[in-house]
């Protein structure tokens, strides 16, 4: 066995989300603010060999991720850029959760790419890199150029970095699932109905269009929201398409008492236990490749 690489791959958080309208393709445009936190998957990447195999950890994530697996489907895009056949095995530590609305798997495809280059002595360029990425999810770019930037289009569009200060976040995760697609459908369907009475200040600079709409899907995501907002979160809101609902906190202390008394009293008015209790707070650099020599 060659070299083994390891990196982590952050999670990120929609502090904003606007949904500019549909297109004629049947996409949404959006315009949005994403933020890279500390939360992380884990990738260990053994170069050599012929094979290419893939572990997933823990177990009971593995079957869901293991088919159409974006990190095998990002080697399998390198290895045809660069012409190259690639032997590899390859350990994924999830500790983002799965369809949750934090970018996990896109995350864990753009740092598969930033492993294969710097593994094959970068012979793509950051441009050759961000192509490949908008081919396997429209949010795989941001994670090779993270940080908190303005995001636009399906996503793909990354713009200048935004200056917000760094902050703590608690991430309650209900169990209910939202697919993107869903998710869109009931924004789609909102533009229609009339809207439920909520009187929440859902926050001053923390925004996002999905929130009333899932919210009518996922009836926890009001309670989660409820909860933060009761803790002191200065603001509260969704990522992505949800479920996932975080509060911002500016100070550490306070944002760590309020993932305590959740994990030790529980959520009052979830109708299910959490599938996700998350601490976490900003961070602006990449993490780096590293190596280590094996025999």
């Amino acid at each position: 066995m060659g070299s083994v690489f390891f990196s982590k791959a952050y999670a990120k958080l929609n502090l904003t989300l606007r949904i500019v309208g549909k297109r004629p393709d049947g996409y949404h445009d959006i315009e949005s603010v994403f933020e890279q936190v500390s939360l992380a998957d884990e990738l260990w990447v053994a170069m050599g060999g012929t094979g290419v195999s893939l572990r997933i950890m823990p177990p009971d994530v593995e079957v869901e991720l293991q088919k159409d697996n974006l990190v095998l489907e990002a080697l399998r895009m390198f290895a045809r850029r660069v012409d190259r056949k690639v032997g590899v095995r390859v350990w994924l530590t999830k500790r983002i959760p799965v369809a949750s609305g934090l970018g996990g798997g896109s995350s864990d495809a753009a740092c598969m790419l930033r492993i294969l280059n710097h593994a094959f002595g970068k012979p793509l360029s950051r441009e050759e890199l961000a192509e490949l990425a908008v081919l396997l999810g429209a949010d795989v770019p941001f994670f090779l150029e993270p940080g908190c930037r303005l995001i636009s289009g399906k996503g793909e569009r990354l713009g200048r970095g935004v200056a917000v200060p760094n902050g703590y976040y608690v991430i309650l995760v209900p169990k209910e699932r939202v697919s993107t697609k869903d998710a869109y459908e009931a924004w789609d369907a909102s533009l229609t109905a009339p809207h439920p009475a909520f009187k929440m200040d859902v926050g001053k600079f923390l925004s996002n269009d999905f929130f009333l709409p899932v919210s009518g899907m996922v009836r926890d995501v009001l309670a989660c929201a409820r909860y933060l907002e009761e803790s002191g979160a200065e603001e509260v809101s969704l990522s992505g398409s949800g479920p996932s609902t975080y509060g911002r906190y500016l100070s550490e202390t306070k944002a760590k008492q309020a993932f305590m008394n959740a994990k030790e009293k529980g959520v009052y008015g979830i109708s299910r236990p959490l599938r996700g209790l998350i601490f976490t707070h900003s961070v602006r650099k990449l993490y780096p490749v590293a190596v280590a020599s094996c025999s």
